[in-house]
């Protein structure tokens, strides 16, 4: 096979099945509140995907380009935050900076070292970094219930983060298993 198919197909699976991963995790927990857009459900589809079109980008490129797209996709997941703009911007771009530090350092660093499992660091991570992240930006939004939307969202986004990883992990075996490297 020709070497720019290769890098299309590898690089559109591991999107397709990191989102696909993001939203069943979350169909699974929270039904089809996933797809309304109002809903902070909607972070399952719009989290996820925007992830793992960092972590495809991490794989190819490295972690500077990834960073250099950070803001661009955190822009466009937060348009359904509407009035909340750039709250919601703030609180994306702020993610999607973290998840590309953790595609560009902690998973390629467990790529070596661990053969199926990195999913569940992934979540770990993820759901850490949001109960760092929640308060100090609820307290700057003036949120009322700063406690719950913090377990809220570190319950989320470590979902989020484990079907996420479950997406990318899948992607790998069968890249690995049709004879192409890991990612």
């Amino acid at each position: 096979m020709d070497m720019k198919p290769r890098i299309i197909i590898e690089t559109v699976l591991i999107i397709i099945l990191g989102t696909l991963g993001s939203v069943l995790v979350g169909l699974i927990r929270f039904g089809t509140d996933v797809f309304y857009w109002r809903n902070p459900e909607f972070q399952f589809l719009t989290f996820g995907c925007g992830s793992a079109v960092l972590a495809a980008i991490c794989a190819r490129k490295g972690f500077y380009v990834t960073l250099l797209n950070v803001l661009p996709i955190a822009a466009v997941c937060s348009i359904p935050s509407r009035k909340l703009f750039w709250y919601g911007f703030i609180n994306a771009a702020l993610f999607f900076a973290f998840a590309a530090y953790v595609f560009g350092s902690v998973w390629e660093r467990l790529s070596g070292r661990v053969g199926f499992g990195k999913f569940l660091v992934l979540g770990f991570l993820f759901a850490i970094f949001e109960l760092a992240k929640t308060p100090l930006l609820a307290f700057a939004a003036g949120a009322q219930d700063v406690l719950y939307q913090t377990g809220f969202n570190a319950l989320l986004k470590g979902m989020l983060g484990l079907g996420l990883g479950l997406g990318i992990e899948f992607a790998e075996l069968f890249l690995a298993g049709d004879g192409r490297r890991k990612l």
